[in-house]
Parts: C-alpha cells; structure tokens; sequence
C-alpha cells in the first residue's frame, strides 16, 4: 500500500546518496518508520550512484509518497544538503545518513527539544556498531577514549549536556536559511563548520 503525504510538512528530512546499496535499505527503512506526530517528506539526493541505490530509491518513491528523490550532479555531501534544504517543505530540517539506523522517535525528540526553545540545533550521540567481526573490532576501538578524542557525542549519555557540534541533527529551517545552509567548501566536517558559524552568533546545540 502506497502511504500517502499531508499537504502540510512539519518535517523534511534530507539524505544524501551515493553508492549506499549496502545499508541504504535497511536505513531507510527505519526512517520511514519513525514515530512522529505530524508529517514528515523524505528527500533521498542521489549523487549519481552506480551501484542499485537509484533503484533502492525508486522503489521506495513508488510505495511511499512522503519519499522523493533529487538529483545531485556535483556528487558531494554539502552539495547535496543544500539541493535538499532549496526543495525542503518542512518547518523543520533533520539530515540523516543513508548508513546510519536511527531510533524510533529520534526525529520526534530532536523536533520537540527545538520547539521548547533556547537551543538552534539538536542531536543525538553517535555510537559505531559494527556489523561483522572487522568493524566491531573498529567500533569497539572508536568507544575508546583514544578513539573518540574529544568528541563528546560519540558516547552514550544521560540527560542533555552542550556540545561544540554533533552528528548530524536537526534545525529549524528558518537557522539554516539564516545561516545560508552548508558551505560547500568542506567536502568533509561540513557540520562542524556549521556549528562553528552557530556558535559565532551565540546559538547553542545539544
């Protein structure tokens, strides 16, 4: 059954792809099976893949309404954000990453934080998991200290504590617009560099 969108978005939540075919159903998956009481778009911005991601994303589009799928021709990461933010319909943004399973309701408590205010950007820890004996050994050293540095959100934790920048997240669309998006510059750390021009003008992430 095909699951049909509201005409209002509370939420667009943008993917970057490209080249994904490994996780990127099982991710996706659990994205359109988060727990939230509004509506929510799904924005896959495909890099040019060359593995079955394309198909992936098609066949997710033909059976759920919320999904649809843009095309990034510059194949980078803030390039693809930005194409996503420009289509975005939702009050709120949230990014996720195509290799990445989210909690049932990380959306509903990253959107509700927002919304109690005082705060321009939310996000949860992020913790590796391997998925077979190579990468557990790798997860298991990046729960290190030594492995995570100073990177408080790459632990688990209890409560809710500030951070100088987080994994991925969620923002009101109004910050991102004011900020002008991501800076296409940083291939890599384009959320730290966001973070550091938030931070320059007072906001504050958790």
């Amino acid at each position: 059954m095909k699951v049909e969108p509201k005409a209002d978005v509370d939420v667009s939540v943008l993917v970057p792809v490209l080249n994904e075919e490994a996780h990127l159903l099982d991710a996706a998956q659990a994205m359109l099976a988060q727990e939230f009481e509004g509506a929510i778009e799904f924005l896959f911005i495909d890099g040019g893949s060359s593995d079955s991601s394309p198909s992936i994303l098609s066949g997710l589009a033909s059976r759920d309404a919320r999904v649809r799928v843009l095309d990034n021709p510059f194949r980078r990461t803030p390039h693809a954000l930005n194409i996503g933010l420009r289509s975005a319909r939702g009050e709120f943004v949230v990014r996720m990453d195509a290799h990445t399973v989210y909690p049932a309701r990380y959306i509903a408590a990253g959107v509700n934080r927002l919304r109690a205010g005082d705060v321009e950007w939310v996000s949860g820890p992020q913790i590796a998991v391997g998925t077979s004996d190579g990468a557990r050994r790798v997860a298991l050293a990046l729960g290190t200290a030594l492995g995570t540095g100073g990177a408080g959100f790459r632990h688990e934790m209890q409560g809710e504590v500030v951070v100088d920048s987080g994994f991925t997240g969620a923002w009101r669309r109004a910050t991102l617009d004011a900020h002008g998006g991501w800076d296409e510059e940083f291939v890599n750390d384009q959320d730290f560099e966001l973070a550091a021009r938030i931070r320059r003008r007072g906001g504050i992430r958790r």
